[in-house]
């Protein structure tokens, strides 16, 4: 799982990722509300601690600014603020819990895991036409117009970011930190994979005798899946 951290404190955003990172999660670092909150919007993160004194943009603020536009990411909120009413905020801002200042770090993780336990599956659908293009990611079921796709693992993560991104570039870079991670992988391996999904998209969209989505090739870039979000 991936694990998105907001400090601003350099000793403790390095404990928590350290911390993280042996428990087996992925973890990103921002130190900033604005640099948080546009990496937040990637919608590539399983989870979001958030601390709520952050220059340029609190915590708070993102919480809410994310959650008015549907982010539905489970959020830990950290901070030394810990009377009723502030809790209260953070809490009305969006934050699905909430840990005082200084805090053991064992009790961070469970309460981490207790949000991930409750977090909903996601499905992320486009509008397409004259079919709709279907990922759920709890079931990792891929369907266009109602009809499977049988993507391998990688080719279903490789969709689900392209989709979390509707007519925008996804750098190469990031596809292959984001889909591979720490494995080594070889150059033509994105190439393959893209290929593979633009294969079983045009199968699948000949069985419903519709037009096939688009995944375009931005030369020396990157790659852009053209539909529209639900």
């Amino acid at each position: 799982m991936r694990i998105l951290v907001l400090e601003d404190e350099a000793r403790l955003s390095r404990s928590l990722q350290t911390g993280l990172e042996e428990e087996g999660y992925r973890v990103d670092v921002a130190h900033d509300g604005v640099e948080g909150e546009a990496l937040a919007r990637s919608g590539v993160y399983d989870a979001l601690i958030v601390d709520w004194r952050l220059p340029l943009r609190e915590g708070p603020e993102v919480i809410a600014r994310l959650r008015a536009d549907g982010f539905a990411t489970p959020v830990l909120m950290l901070t030394a603020r810990v009377g009723v009413e502030d809790r209260v905020a953070g809490l009305d801002a969006g934050a699905d819990d909430y840990l005082g200042k200084p805090f053991a770090f064992d009790e961070m993780l469970a309460r981490l895991r207790a949000l991930l336990r409750r977090a909903a599956p996601r499905s992320l659908r486009l509008h397409l036409t004259p079919g709709n293009l279907v990922l759920d990611e709890a079931q990792h079921l891929a369907t266009l117009a109602a009809e499977p796709l049988g993507l391998r693992p990688k080719e279903f993560a490789l969709l689900v970011l392209l989709a979390r991104h509707p007519g925008q570039i996804v750098r190469r870079e990031r596809m292959v930190d984001l889909v591979w991670g720490d494995t080594l992988v070889s150059p033509n391996t994105l190439e393959v994979t893209v290929s593979g999904v633009r294969s079983r998209l045009l199968n699948a969209a000949r069985a419903q005798r519709i037009d096939a989505p688009e995944i375009e090739t931005v030369r020396g870039v990157g790659y852009r899946l053209h539909a529209t979000p639900a």
